[in-house]
């Protein structure tokens, strides 16, 4: 006997209606705005329809669920007399509105707007009946009571707290706030002025459309620190430029950190000259210093990520540091040359002593001057060099000898500048280089003297085809012997040979010796 329900999800909470519902209706449509920002469409074939924050039952099978604080768990209902519809508030905690007006029961119509909690709901039907006068039951003004005022301005904070504490980043929290601000107050459009620390425009958003404000209205809400309200009731409360575009009432609300700085305002403006009421000041106060908690909220957050992002770059970048520190440890401990860090004037501020070296000084020169470590005149070259390098930033070379014992040690120099007023030196020890230097130099003149020495005989030498004699320069005839003694360091013996010692001493027996 029961129809059947089925669940609608949407992120401004559950709606379920009837599956299967009566078929010979007029066709009729609720058009639901939830408190979330989404729009469901309801349609209206049950002889009746309970509106609450209650889940579905055997009793109650077509039910309007709305998951909304501000919302009683029997809230309304809508039933059908014929074909007209009525609505009746079932004795709600925050009343049913009609069009703006609270209501016991009243006839339903075409364009009706119907406010519950924050859910704003607008009927669509085909027939548009008549209402009589008799046909709305009004809440006289002494049954408005401020129980149900605080109620819905509970219901109302409620859900800003809960968007404060799923608060993440400013804009994401300002545009859910907006949102439920205006939908609370029935309002089409509003927005929220973030400030920076200089009251520059951090950020902004707004609900319905982007609209203009009036700077005026939120300089006086920041100056007095309270909500301000204007509407046209009052002279000079709405600027010209309000006027222009049909604007009738003005509402601001400051948000003020711990210590009262200006953190921003919520702005909200209204056609209707009475739209907002001493209810709606409460309330837009309220929310403004739950909203300004909230903003503190996620700067602090955002700070701690900054400062955390920070930590984590110093903490990169001093293990950087520290990687690199161990590397220039080791290229200085693979230099086996002395290395010192000077001033402008010659003090050794650290130094590095060298391996397998003779040392320059017999112990660590750190706080001691060139002149204690130095000969006078190589240590005044010495300072002439610093000079240079601090003055044009170039590399200074330079050599010098030390006598260490009864020898000479020599050493090369290189300078650089490493600071405004300081240089970094390297000084190698390059005795063996020297020696084998100057051992070289040596042997290279030796071999030039003995080449010079060396006699050759080159070119033509006109000799004599008989007597073999040869000609000289001066065209003298000398015997061969003579002439390569004068040309050449070459000495003669005097023998003869086998052939000669038969020819001319045939009767010789003792051959050419």
């Amino acid at each position: 006997l029961l129809a059947p329900v089925y669940l609608l999800q949407s992120s401004g909470g559950d709606i379920t209606f009837p599956q299967t519902m009566p078929e010979a209706r007029s066709m009729a449509t609720l058009i639901v705005h939830t408190h979330e920002g989404t729009e469901i469409r309801y349609p209206l074939q049950a002889e009746e329809i309970l509106i609450g924050k209650g889940e579905p039952s055997a009793t109650t099978p077509h039910r309007l669920f709305l998951n909304d604080d501000t919302v009683s768990r029997r809230h309304a209902r809508i039933y059908r007399e014929g074909e007209v519809l009525y609505i009746e508030d079932l004795g709600s905690t925050n009343r049913t509105y009609l069009n703006d007006e609270p209501i016991k029961r009243a006839q339903l119509r075409h364009g009706d707007r119907i406010r519950i909690g924050l859910n704003l709901l607008i009927l669509e039907a085909k027939q548009h009946p008549e209402r009589s006068a008799k046909a709305v039951e009004a809440i006289e003004p002494d049954e408005r009571d401020s129980d149900m005022t605080l109620e819905f301005n509970y219901g109302v904070l409620h859900e800003i707290g809960e968007e404060v504490t799923r608060a993440s980043d400013l804009s994401s929290f300002a545009e859910r706030v907006i949102r439920l601000v205006c939908q609370s107050l029935d309002i089409p459009h509003g927005l929220i002025l973030l400030f920076d620390e200089h009251r520059g425009l951090r950020h902004k958003s707004w609900f319905g459309e982007n609209i203009p404000f009036s700077q005026s209205v939120v300089e006086d809400a920041l100056q007095q620190k309270q909500v301000v309200l204007r509407n046209t009731l009052r002279e000079g409360d709405i600027t010209a430029t309000l006027h222009e575009r049909g604007i009738q009432s003005v509402m601001c609300a400051p948000l003020l950190d711990r210590e009262q700085r200006p953190l921003g305002v919520i702005y909200v403006e209204d056609f209707a000259v009475r739209k907002f009421g001493p209810r709606d000041v409460m309330l837009l106060g309220d929310v403004a210093r739950h909203v300004a908690m909230g903003v503190e909220r996620v700067m602090l957050n955002e700070r701690i990520h900054q400062e955390q992002k920070a930590r984590s770059s110093l903490e990169r970048f001093l293990s950087r540091i520290q990687q690199s520190e161990e590397t220039y440890r080791a290229l200085l401990g693979a230099i086996p040359d002395l290395i010192l860090h000077l001033d402008g004037e010659g003090a050794v501020l650290t130094a590095k002593l060298p391996r397998n070296q003779t040392p320059l000084a017999p112990e660590d020169p750190s706080g001691r001057f060139l002149e204690d470590i130095l000969p006078e005149d190589t240590a005044r070259m010495a300072k002439e060099h610093i000079h240079r390098a601090l003055y044009d930033g170039t590399v200074q070379e330079f050599r010098f000898s030390v006598l260490r014992g009864d020898l000479p040690r020599h050493y090369e120099a290189r300078l650089v500048a490493c600071g405004k007023n300081e240089v970094l030196g390297i000084i190698r020890d390059v005795t063996e280089r020297v020696e084998a230097e100057t051992a070289r130099e040596k042997l290279i003149r030796e071999l030039q003297e003995a080449l010079a020495k060396i006699k050759t005989l080159r070119g033509l030498i006109p000799i004599c085809a008989s007597c073999k004699k040869i000609r000289d320069d001066k065209g003298y005839w000398n015997h061969l012997e003579l002439y390569l003694k004068e040309h050449s360091d070459a000495e003669f013996s005097h023998s003869m040979c086998p052939d000669c010692l038969k020819k001319w001493y045939p009767d010789h027996e003792g051959g050419g010796q």
